[in-house]
């Protein structure tokens, strides 16, 4: 079975890179381009890929594409002749991005509390964090908890690794969401110490959107 390829569209269907509107109808084939990587062509990436390219715009649109023609491949996307749209899974908002930015710092959470049980400020800013996006939390709940988290990392600056786990809760807790996504990713991969963390929570961040919650 042949992987999924993507391609983030911003709400207003232009490309979140160059700011061009697509030029055809969902299905329809684009006209043909020398595909060069970041200056020509029709740029789209693998699901390893797609938290990489996140826009910083919530409502972003997260479209399965086909390509067919010459394709060149970079390491975090690619470039091809001809693209079409096939479906749009999801679109990214507040409530998902701090979702999934509470299960990336979640996941880094055993690599803190490991070395320091007692400690609870990153776990409760996760919690937190997922009553802040459920509705059921203040803002100024969410600021509190994030700061503590923070503070937490702080404490355990003597590795990076724990640090960075504080950091990933911490993120959670941030604005805007896009932010706090990426954040809390970069961190919590960071702490898991390898590309194929990164590579997990890109599918994270697809099967939220796509999930719908």
């Amino acid at each position: 079975m042949t992987d999924r390829l993507y391609k983030w569209l911003l709400p207003d269907m232009t490309t979140a890179v160059q700011g061009e509107t697509w030029p055809v109808a969902v299905g329809e084939w684009t006209p043909k381009e020398t595909p060069i990587l970041c200056a020509s062509g029709w740029h789209g990436m693998r699901e390893k890929d797609v938290l990489a390219h996140l826009p910083s715009t919530l409502g972003a649109q997260l479209w399965v594409v086909e390509v067919k023609g010459k394709i060149v491949h970079g390491d975090d996307k690619f470039a091809a002749s001809q693209m079409r749209l096939i479906e749009c899974i999801g679109t990214t908002d507040e409530s998902n991005l701090r979702l999934f930015a509470c299960d990336v710092a979640e996941d880094a959470l055993d690599i803190f509390e490991d070395e320091y049980p007692n400690d609870t400020r990153p776990r409760n800013a996760i919690e937190v964090s997922r009553r802040f996006a459920n509705g059921d939390a203040t803002r100024r709940e969410l600021t509190a908890a994030g700061d503590a988290a923070r503070a937490a990392a702080r404490d355990a600056a003597g590795d990076a690794a724990w640090a960075a786990a504080g950091d990933a809760a911490w993120a959670a807790a941030r604005d805007p969401a896009w932010a706090a996504a990426g954040d809390a990713a970069r961190d919590a991969a960071w702490a898991a110490a390898g590309d194929a963390a990164w590579a997990r929570y890109s599918n994270w961040l697809v099967v939220r959107i796509e999930s719908g919650y």
